[in-house]
Formats: C-alpha cells, sequence, structure tokens
C-alpha cells in the first residue's frame, strides 16, 4: 500500500508536469501596461530630455515609441521597446544604431509614409524578437539599406512583413520564420549586402535579390529558404548547408531552373513534352543522403502533381566539395522507393566534371522521390533519412507515465 501510494504521488506530481509543460507551451507572454514615449527632439536614446511620455523617463521593454518629423534619435544604450513609428519617413534620418548597441523590438516597425534610403543608419542592430506578429507594418517600404537586420523569433513563430518589400544592408534570420514578398539585402553598393539563414530559422520570399536587376553579395542557407512562386534568388554567391524549397509549374519542352544563381547550380527540369503539374523541388546541401553517407552529399527531392505520362530530363548540379570521394566521371543518379536497393533514375547523359558546379545530365526520368547521386553501377549502400514528426520534449514524462501505470496495474 505504502508503494502505491508513492507511485500514485509520483504520477501526479508527473502529470501536473506535463500539464504546466503544455500550457506554457501555448499561453502568451504578459507584458506590462505600456507607455507611449514621444520624441521631443533630436538626441541620445539614453537621455531623458529626448523623450516626453516615458513612465521611467526613457523608453522601457513594454513601452511604444513614436519619432517624430525632424528628430534624429541615437541609440547609445542596449534596449528593448514594443512598437515603433518614424514620422516624417520620407527623408532625413528618425534612428541612428550606434556601433555594439542592439534594439530589440517586440513589437511592428512602421513609417507614416514609404522610409526614405536613410531613415534607419548606423553599425548597430535592430532585432526582432518575441511571438507571431507582423514585423513591419502597411506603410514600410524597401528603402532603408544602411542598417543591420537580425529576425530572432520564438522558434514556433512566424513574423510577416504586412505584404512588403523589406531591405537592409545585412540581414540574418536567426531563429523562428519570417515571410517576406521582396527581400533585399544592400548595403548601397553594387553586388553588396548579405543574408544568412541560420540552422532551424525559415524564410520564405518571392525574391531574394539586392535590386530588381543587380544581386545580393551572398546568400547563405544553414536552415531553409522557400522561394514562392516563380521567384527567384539573385546572389553572387549561394551557400547551402540547409535546404532550399520552391513549387514550379513543369511541362512542354522548356527547361526550368531551380536556384541557379551564384555559382550553385541547383536543378533543372525539362518534361520533354510531358506535363509534370506543379512540381515541388527540395535541395539539401553538404549533407549525407543516406544512413552510411555513401552519395555525394547534396540530396534532391522531386514530387511532381501528375503520376502518370511522365517523361523528364534532369540536370543535377553539386559541388566539387560535396563528392564525398566520389568519382564525377562515372556519376548516377538514384531515387528512393521506400526500399533497399535504391533504383537507377533514367538513362545518364553528359557529366560535367572540369569546374563548379559539376553536373549529371538524366533522361527518361518517370519516376519521381528523393535521389541522391552515386558513381558507378551500385545506389547508395542504406536507407534514406526519415523525418520525425511530433514533439519529443514530452516524450520522457510520457513515458514515465506510462510505466507509472503498468507498474500500478501489476501490483493491483
Amino acid at each position: 500500500m505504502k508503494m502505491n501510494r508513492i507511485l500514485r504521488t509520483l504520477l501526479m506530481v508527473t502529470l501536473s508536469m506535463a500539464l504546466a509543460v503544455g500550457m506554457w507551451g501555448v499561453m502568451p507572454a504578459q507584458r506590462v501596461a505600456a507607455a507611449t514615449c514621444t520624441s521631443t527632439g533630436s538626441g541620445n536614446w539614453s537621455n531623458s530630455a529626448t523623450w516626453s511620455g516615458c513612465d521611467d523617463g526613457v523608453p522601457g521593454a513594454g513601452d511604444d515609441i513614436i519619432i517624430q518629423a525632424g528628430h534624429t534619435v541615437t541609440v547609445d544604450v542596449n534596449a528593448t521597446v514594443n512598437n515603433i513609428m518614424l514620422q516624417g519617413a520620407s527623408s532625413g534620418t528618425r534612428l541612428t544604431l550606434n556601433n555594439g548597441i542592439t534594439l530589440v523590438v517586440n513589437g511592428t516597425l512602421n513609417s507614416d509614409n514609404s522610409p526614405g534610403v536613410n531613415i534607419i543608419s548606423g553599425n548597430g542592430l535592430l532585432k526582432f524578437a518575441g511571438g507571431t506578429r507582423a514585423l513591419f507594418g502597411e506603410n514600410w517600404g524597401a528603402s532603408p539599406r544602411n542598417w543591420n537586420l537580425e529576425i530572432a523569433l520564438e522558434s514556433n513563430a512566424t513574423g510577416t512583413s504586412s505584404g512588403r518589400n523589406i531591405k537592409a544592408g545585412t540581414i540574418v534570420i536567426s531563429s523562428g520564420t519570417f515571410e517576406g514578398v521582396d527581400v533585399h539585402a544592400d548595403q548601397g553598393a553594387e553586388n553588396s549586402g548579405s543574408l544568412t539563414v541560420a540552422e532551424g530559422a525559415t524564410l520564405s520570399a518571392t525574391n531574394i535579390q539586392r535590386t530588381g536587376t543587380s544581386n545580393t553579395a551572398i546568400v547563405t542557407n544553414n536552415g531553409t529558404i522557400e522561394i514562392r512562386g516563380t521567384g527567384q534568388i539573385k546572389t553572387n554567391s549561394l551557400i547551402n548547408n540547409g535546404t532550399l524549397k520552391q513549387t514550379q509549374n513543369v511541362n512542354g519542352s522548356t527547361d526550368v531552373n531551380l536556384f541557379n544563381t551564384g555559382g550553385y547550380g541547383g536543378l533543372t527540369i525539362n518534361a520533354s513534352g510531358s506535363d509534370l503539374g506543379s512540381t515541388v523541388v527540395s535541395i539539401k546541401g553538404n549533407q549525407a543522403c543516406d544512413t552510411d553517407n555513401t552519395a555525394v552529399k547534396r540530396c534532391f527531392d522531386i514530387a511532381p502533381t501528375n503520376a502518370t505520362g511522365r517523361n523528364a530530363t534532369i540536370t543535377f548540379y553539386y559541388d566539387s566539395a560535396e563528392l564525398n570521394s566520389l568519382d564525377c566521371t562515372t556519376m548516377n543518379a538514384w531515387h528512393w522507393s521506400g526500399a533497399l536497393p535504391w533504383v537507377q533514375a533514367g538513362t545518364s547523359g553528359t557529366r560535367q566534371c572540369t569546374t563548379d558546379p559539376y553536373s549529371l545530365q538524366v533522361t527518361g526520368v518517370t519516376t519521381f522521390s528523393p535521389f541522391a547521386l552515386r558513381s558507378g553501377a551500385a545506389g547508395p549502400t542504406s536507407v534514406g533519412f526519415v523525418a520525425l514528426g511530433g514533439s519529443a520534449s514530452l516524450l520522457p514524462i510520457g513515458m514515465l507515465l506510462l510505466a507509472g501505470l503498468v507498474v500500478l496495474r501489476k501490483r493491483k
């Protein structure tokens, strides 16, 4: 009886922990009542004379900020605020971020009209944090360029641009998901700007480029970049250590190029007169494609909508650094059918093994699934990766509950 009481107590405590974890995971953070701090003139952020309406003289973490037309506020200390409104935004500078300083925004950045080129400036950092919401207001635009932007949301949160294009000199998506339209990394000169997506973070955009006619200097993806519709990435250098994803209509006899930018190559599909329909393509870079790591370290997943009448020509591109000690001159494509062995895809044709990106063209592809590249007459020697769904965080608690229930049942 004493053991039963101990086990029941343990189960109650564990169940309470599980419920608390679940509740804490969905309950929104509570914010203290906000003040609205309005600039009274140009000056330093840390100077109370720069502001009116602040409860503590200067803006606090929950406060909303209004910088009035003609005022330039210099952020000289690390600070956290809620919303920021920049007035008279079409010209001049409203916000200067000092070097080494970070301004954290838990709300929305907006302006009273389309912002000018220098509305935000300086070598400091403006960083969005917190949960799901619009990060940029409906009046924002892709003009301010000489500033540094980081989007560091909660891991399950999504930030949007309110349907507006955005621009900054350097852009980092370090956590969470950002859904933009055109995302411009631009430091004010041709072939400038940098965009980085960190591991675990996601960027969904229509286009990634410096301007409509010029390239961003470098795009580095360690997480997930999804290009919507017929958009594209325009960059001098595309580095992919994560996943690139795009959906395109593939039909007729026209080449459809995906992620052929910045020396990356990506993938080219030609339906060869057939109709693949809406086709989802994912490319994973610098990653093992099978559990024994026996293939080129660039993995392809191609999923057409139409399941019949397919006869495609596909050109797979990869970097020599991803060759994984294999032989480019005897490279073949293999697709995963759900069980070993991997099946050779189509007929291997032209192999380009001289300069990066290397490539392999395959004709007569009728079956689609995850693809891997491996040289010689045998495909990868082990199974493909399987993505595990669901949340693992509550698994130990669930196992403990189950074990306790089993013990109780046996002791009755």
